[in-house]
């Protein structure tokens, strides 16, 4: 999980809906003007989350070995809890997410975000992606084991009050299931792979790495790669430096 920042004005489409129908569930916004107030408001929310799941950090663009598209809206606080506010269309409660393992090869084996979540209210139990500071360091992950790709708390860099809700963010969301695990196993292969095409071309190991982080950070109008925070971890120190240097902050 990485921290998102969402555009401050929800698209007009959403602030035009809401003027007209206040108390409508999600259901009638997806069906409203023939889809286009959620075709604006899933593009950005696609675009403030760099393309990815606000829970594993998956791209949300197709899921693995499908055509479909890997995108579905989530609402931090369940659309179903009392208001005020109408938390089914108050742009704060939505994230983009991906399907979770719901949909495509094995569907439903191995849930994960909001697949896994449902509809239960896990405020105060888990990380708000709203809510995390940028760079703090909360996750650390596997890259040697046989459990290649598992995510772990650091507990020598996570805030202490964070502590219980990113062990709880882990277990409730399903973000060590053996499907995310092996893609994030191929990203750490990958990422060691870059480094050592740098070095084979003589430079020095450092150098490697921050040709690496250039390569996987250098673009954020173009989105985040997949697994934004693992791939940060493993180019540390040069990661965070590059990314306070282009005042990333989500």
């Amino acid at each position: 999980m990485k921290k998102v920042i969402k555009s401050p004005l929800e698209p007009q489409e959403l602030q035009d809906f809401v003027a007209q129908c206040s108390n409508a569930d999600f259901e009638q916004l997806k069906s409203d003007n023939h889809g286009i107030t959620y075709k604006k408001i899933k593009e950005r929310i696609i675009a403030d989350q760099g393309g990815l799941c606000a829970y594993c950090e998956a791209k949300m663009d197709r899921i693995p070995n499908d055509c479909r598209e890997n995108f579905r809206v989530e609402h931090f606080c369940p659309k179903h809890v009392s208001g005020p506010p109408n938390w089914a269309l108050k742009w704060g409660n939505l994230l983009g997410c991906c399907h979770g393992g719901s949909v495509g090869h094995d569907a439903g084996r191995e849930l994960s975000c909001d697949a896994k979540k449902g509809g239960n209210d896990f405020r105060n139990r888990i990380l708000d992606p709203l809510a995390i500071t940028a760079l703090d360091r909360i996750f650390l992950y596997d890259t040697v084991t046989e459990e290649k790709g598992k995510m772990e708390i650091d507990f020598e860099t996570c805030p202490t009050a964070a502590k219980i809700l990113a062990e709880n963010t882990i277990t409730l969301l399903g973000l060590n299931v053996r499907r995310l695990m092996r893609l994030r196993a191929e990203v750490v292969d990958a990422i060691y792979g870059q480094i050592q095409i740098g070095l084979d071309n003589n430079l020095s190991h450092e150098d490697a790495i921050k040709e690496v982080v250039r390569a996987q950070f250098g673009q954020p109008q173009s989105g985040w790669p997949a697994f934004f925070t693992l791939i940060r971890i493993i180019l540390l120190p040069a990661s965070d430096d590059f990314l306070r240097s282009i005042q990333y902050d989500g």
